[in-house]
């Protein structure tokens, strides 16, 4: 567990920008205190793995602070995390997608910008604690080549009903280590989609929700939300994704003005 406002907040001259890890998981209402039976599990080898990494603040970070994923998009070039992770424009950002103890196996991608709801840059309502981020390419053999050609990408879809089954796949703060991954019932509260499952602490904010199968993946939420994804490892969060999360994704993908993010404020965490 963390302490109310365990934040991270990371600065680089080089990309004025800061990254904020917020713990992940713990509602205040439902849970009792009572750990759940069910608990994350370090990362197994599957396809849809490959679309989720850790973000780093800039390339000479050694230590990861939240979690990303690869939303599938027309051009092929664009992340989704949570808004809370993210602070000014993100340029300067690293993702790994696929980071295994240390191991790049599909590379490091720059994120160039960042796409919030006006929700969210105005007042931080976390019913919009999404952000979509937009990330270069790499040049192979003089061809241009996009992350999602590389890793695949997961469907963006609505929030999910309660009784829904996700993978739930994040990172902690740290570093050299592997996601953890857990299978879990959706369920809703204060119109929040939560889950519960052990072991999703600081870093894993951003850690997206996954349903479907692993020919067609699609991502139904990201941890933040509540509590910027909540107050306790065991109990996590998402925005609610529906019709502004949509219109929030085409925005990124006519690559319109990219947003100016702000520090997140506290998370409404006791103690």
């Amino acid at each position: 567990m963390r302490p109310a406002m365990a934040v991270v907040a990371v600065m680089t001259a080089l990309v004025m920008t800061a990254v904020v890890a917020a713990a992940c998981g713990g509602a205040v209402s439902g849970s009792g205190g009572r750990s759940p039976a069910v608990e994350a599990v370090p990362g197994r080898a599957a396809t849809a793995l490959a679309t989720v990494g850790p973000l780093f603040p800039s390339a000479g970070a050694t230590i990861h602070v939240c979690t990303a994923s690869v939303v599938d998009s027309p051009g092929g070039d664009l992340l989704i995390t949570a808004a809370h992770c993210v602070v000014g424009r993100g340029a300067g950002l690293v993702f790994v997608p696929g980071y295994d103890n240390g191991r790049e196996p599909y590379g490091r991608w720059t994120v160039v910008a960042a796409y919030a709801a006006p929700a969210w840059t105005g007042s931080q309502d976390p019913h919009d604690d999404v952000a979509f981020l937009k990330v270069a390419p790499h040049t192979v053999h003089g061809k241009t080549v996009e992350v999602q050609q590389v890793t695949g990408a997961n469907r963006l879809a609505s929030a999910p009903a309660p009784g829904r089954r996700v993978t739930v796949v994040g990172y902690a703060l740290g570093g050299r280590d592997a996601p953890i991954v857990c299978d879990a019932t959706s369920t809703r509260d204060q119109g929040y989609p939560r889950f519960a499952c052990g072991g999703y602490v600081a870093g894993t904010s951003g850690g997206p929700w996954l349903t479907g199968t692993a020919a067609q993946r699609q991502v139904v939420g990201v941890i933040g939300g509540l509590h910027q994804g909540g107050c306790r490892p065991n109990v996590s969060y998402s925005a609610p994704f529906g019709a502004v999360t949509a219109a929030l994704y085409h925005q990124a993908v006519r690559q319109a003005a990219p947003a100016t993010l702000p520090v997140p404020g506290p998370d409404g965490c006791s103690g």
